[in-house]
């Protein structure tokens, strides 16, 4: 029996050595935990700022650059630029852009009536996002606002109004915009050739020889500008010169003074005279 005992007795021993030194060693299969290693969170994008440097307005047959090269990434760089041209409810084909990475021309063609436009820049950063700005632009009709205001009595004297004194009658001036207000070069032809006919009713009843000369000279060249600066057609330069004629004689009192003008020029020899493209177009002041 003794035996027996101190046995157990050891055997008790070694049971309670082996469990201190597993619980030294990191304990029993029951309290293991297996911990997986989480990774670093990473830091979330900035969007890009879109930035647009512009002029407020433009006139017509103007440009203006458009620059986003201000635009910025906090954390990165921009990687595109993208731009667009909004023209609202503008039909004709006068206003166009062109695209150059940060840049952008605006071209403003003949418009018959001032339009506001808008601009748009989208820029995206190099980790893809995309932030947008926008700039409104508007591009001034300048024609018209320079035309003078119509005579009240346009019609009293042979010679007219012209409070410009641009060498073109008032309401002549208004018609000639009226009829071609999308085309300055047929104005301009159509003014230079309305200030010679001034000067024909002008020394038709009062000018001297060498005035009679002079304007039959300048009736000779004006003839040809419709051709040289091939504003017109052969044909259309006919019929234009027609009704601008009739436009300038349209009282008794006018076409009396260009029927003396005839007179005095009757009988002579008009040369053929040169023309350049600064004496055939008449701008407007």
């Amino acid at each position: 029996m003794k035996k027996h005992a101190v046995l157990s007795a050891r055997r008790s021993l070694i049971a309670l050595a082996l469990a201190s030194v597993l619980t030294a060693c990191g304990g029993s299969d029951d309290n293991d935990v297996t911990t997986t290693p989480q990774p670093e969170p990473q830091p979330s994008n900035e969007a890009p700022v879109a930035e647009i440097v512009a002029p407020a307005t433009l006139s017509e047959r103007d440009s203006a650059v458009f620059d986003g090269s201000s635009s910025s990434d906090t954390d990165g760089s921009i990687d595109s630029y993208d731009w667009s041209l909004d023209v609202g409810d503008y039909a004709g084909g006068a206003i166009t852009m062109t695209r150059d990475g940060a840049t952008a021309e605006l071209f403003a063609g003949e418009i018959a009536e001032s339009v506001t436009v808008t601009i748009t820049l989208s820029v995206t950063d190099d980790d893809g996002e995309t932030t947008e700005s926008s700039v409104t632009v508007t591009i001034d009709e300048i024609d018209a606002a320079r035309l003078p205001a119509m005579p009240a009595t346009p019609d009293n004297t042979v010679n007219g109004e012209d409070a410009d004194d641009d060498g073109v009658r008032d309401d002549i001036e208004i018609a000639i915009y009226e009829r071609f207000p999308l085309d300055t070069h047929k104005r301009e032809v159509s003014r230079r050739a309305a200030s010679v006919y001034q000067q024909m009713l002008e020394v038709g009843l009062n000018g001297s020889d060498i005035e009679v000369t002079d304007v039959a000279e300048d009736v000779v060249k004006m003839v040809r500008c419709y051709n040289l600066e091939n504003a017109f057609s052969a044909e259309d330069a006919r019929k234009e010169r027609k009704l601008l004629r009739a436009l300038m004689l349209n009282t008794e009192e006018r076409r009396a003074a260009a029927q003396a003008f005839d007179q005095k020029m009757s009988g002579r020899v008009q040369r053929s005279l040169p023309v350049t493209s600064n004496y055939c177009r008449l701008e407007q002041n």
